[in-house]
């Protein structure tokens, strides 16, 4: 029974430490949910937008594509589904982190890891990794 006294203090600590670290991913989970567009270097097909969705786990990303639709001679700009994976927030003391997965294409094969939360506001959404070779960083805005 002592022990249990002894020990009590520290347990709670650690309980509230995880349920804190727990209610940040949730709320960083729910500010990261929506559409972001996807900040591309100008030597990266500039002339399209990329947009990624954040919903419930899942990540679609869409690119814009000029379509003719059957019987117009005209082509529009529509937003296309290009790829899909998935997203997991987690947190430790100091840092969040969200973990990418899913992605079979090229060009997005390479995101499919542990990613640093850098900045996450209303309108930016940065993340940087050091995971394989050199750092990575993606950086999002909302319109």
């Amino acid at each position: 029974m002592k022990i249990l006294k002894k020990y009590h203090s520290i347990f709670i600590a650690f309980f509230i430490i995880a349920l804190t670290l727990s209610s940040c991913a949730k709320i960083n989970q729910d500010r990261i949910d929506g559409t972001w567009t996807r900040y591309k270097p100008t030597n990266i097909n500039p002339e399209f937008d990329e947009f990624w969705v954040f919903r419930s786990s899942e990540v679609i990303i869409e690119k814009e594509e000029m379509v003719i639709m059957p019987g117009d001679t005209i082509a529009t700009l529509q937003r296309v589904e290009y790829e899909r994976g998935f997203y997991e927030v987690s947190a430790n003391i100091g840092n969040t982190f969200v973990k990418l997965s899913g992605f079979d294409r090229d060009e997005f094969y390479t995101f499919n890891k542990k990613w640093e939360i850098v900045d996450l506001d209303k309108e930016i959404f940065s993340l940087s990794s050091t995971v394989g070779p050199g750092a990575q960083f993606i950086e999002f805005y909302r319109d």
